[in-house]
């Protein structure tokens, strides 16, 4: 039982060593996203210019 316990414990400070990192790749996936999308949006306008 207390290896059990034990290993309970391990898993949720994994989990919580997890969302951080988690959270950055949410957040740097959103920034790519984001950037990628202006960049389209640029290109999309340059080509209507000409």
């Amino acid at each position: 039982m207390s290896t059990w316990s034990s290993k309970k414990k391990n898993q949720k400070s994994g989990t919580k060593n997890f969302l951080p990192i988690f959270f950055r790749l949410s957040e740097f996936f959103f920034e790519v996203h984001f950037f990628s999308k202006w960049g389209f949006l640029e290109i999309f306008f340059r080509k209507l210019k000409n």
